[in-house]
């Protein structure tokens, strides 16, 4: 099992095999930062977009 992006980014189409499903397969995304160290900018802003998102 690969995401989508990475089979339309591979160069031999026709050697892969596509099974629709029909259910989407969803993982969760864990925010863990050590809590006496600060999140940098870009990492806030990234959490902030993804939380955006759900």
């Amino acid at each position: 099992m690969i995401p989508q992006y990475a089979r339309k980014a591979f160069e031999r189409q026709e050697d892969i095999y596509v099974v629709e499903c029909g259910s989407q397969v969803v993982d969760t995304i864990w925010f863990i930062h050590r809590a006496e160290w600060p999140l940098s900018q870009r990492a806030q802003k990234t959490i902030e977009f993804l939380k955006g998102k759900i």
